[in-house]
């Protein structure tokens, strides 16, 4: 019998189109034709909808039909992008200042201190740019007056030393991609202080509701299986949003469809704020309802927190066998040399996650995003038994 799946995708934080995601999804199901013998059918994009993209999946192997909704909030994006280095100075310190004096870092150090790290690396290279430039000019301005230089000549070559100096770490810093993480932090605060208390405050969450009036006529007629949604990095965030509001809205044998599907999850990163009370209300409604919840995440990625049952933390929901928290063991889908080359690129790892894989895990849980989102199995009878 033939399976219907609708996605709702969400991507990450990003100021470019969704036409990247679809692009990205025929070239990794090429890849997975060529590498596993299994074609995947992938239409051309319908743009007719005002907030999403949409096009379908056919996995003929299996007889299996998705309809995939890609979400788009990147004009958003753009309305918050930082655009001078002034703004992103400014966004980088609020949010250190509110992770700090808050004590939110010392909650991500005890869930994730590779992610706390990953945080920190911006400001700690901003300050290795300011100093050692000022450490090379008054080396520079010492030597010279050891070597009998006058003091005015010599302080004077050190500042144009420490000047020179500077100009260079300014340069070699905008090519390392720390601006990115800061902007991802800036967002998860900004979301956390979004609430209906202070309605002119709403932004992502105006999106949210735009969403569910564009899709629930859709979803309230559909025939789907199943009714995915999917969250990947800054996205999970949004999903847990967006799951409730439709959730509220459609009738009750659609909304026994609902099922949460999280990658890359980086959730705490807003839930953990004292601000973040919609946040929290949002976890409570999702365990509440018993929405089967899949959370897949790498220890080894830095950009995420894994491991984590979120509803239990920040909601105080008692645990339960519908909320799963689940590392991809990408270890298993690698060879050796291709795993150690991954590991060591964080970029790449949080990447992996839409990615095809080199191998096929050898059980029935193994991750594959594919298959996830096109195969015969529901995300609840993938993962309803304890993962081996």
């Amino acid at each position: 019998m033939a399976f219907l799946r609708h996605v709702i995708f969400i991507g990450g934080y990003d100021p470019k189109g969704g036409k990247r995601v679809y692009v990205e999804q025929k070239k990794q199901a090429s890849l997975y034709a060529e590498r596993f013998g299994k074609k995947i059918n992938i239409s051309d994009v319908d743009k007719s909808q005002n907030l999403r993209l949409t096009w379908s999946l056919h996995n003929p192997q299996d007889d299996v039909t998705t309809q995939f909704d890609l979400l788009q909030w990147d004009d958003l994006v753009r309305q918050r992008w930082a655009r001078t280095d002034a703004q992103v100075v400014r966004e980088a310190l609020a949010s250190l200042w509110e992770f700090v004096s808050t004590g939110q870092i010392v909650q991500m150090w005890r869930l994730s201190r590779p992610l706390v790290y990953a945080a920190l690396l911006p400001y700690t290279l901003a300050l290795l740019a300011m100093a050692l430039p000022m450490l090379a000019g008054g080396l520079s301005a010492l030597v010279l007056r050891m070597l009998g230089a006058q003091s005015t000549l010599a302080w004077a070559i050190g500042a144009v030393v420490a000047s020179l100096s500077a100009a260079l770490a300014y340069r070699e810093l905008r090519k390392v991609p720390v601006t990115w993480f800061l902007r991802v932090v800036a967002f998860a605060r900004h979301y956390a202080h979004e609430t209906d208390q202070q309605p002119q405050e709403l932004f992502y969450r105006e999106r949210i509701r735009a969403w569910t009036q564009e899709l629930v006529s859709n979803l309230a007629t559909s025939h789907a299986d199943e009714i995915l949604i999917v969250g990947y990095s800054a996205g999970s965030i949004i999903a847990t949003g967006l799951l409730p509001e439709l959730s509220r809205t459609l009738p009750s044998e659609q909304r026994s469809k609902l099922a949460l599907l999280t990658l890359g999850n980086c959730i705490p990163v807003t839930a953990a704020s004292p601000a973040a009370h919609a946040t929290r209300q949002d976890l409570k409604d999702i365990a509440a309802q018993n929405h089967f919840w899949v959370d897949i995440t790498s220890p080894t990625d830095w950009g995420s927190i894994h491991g984590i049952d979120d509803a239990s933390r920040y909601a105080q929901m008692p645990a339960s066998p519908f909320r799963k928290q689940i590392s991809p063991r990408l270890h298993t889908l690698f060879t050796p040399t291709s795993y150690e080359a991954l590991r060591k690129d964080k970029y790449r790892v949080h990447q992996q996650y839409l990615l095809c894989t080199e191998l096929l895990g050898d059980d029935p849980q193994a991750y594959d995003y594919l298959m996830l989102i096109c195969g015969s199995l529901s995300l609840q009878q993938r993962y309803a038994s304890p993962a081996p």
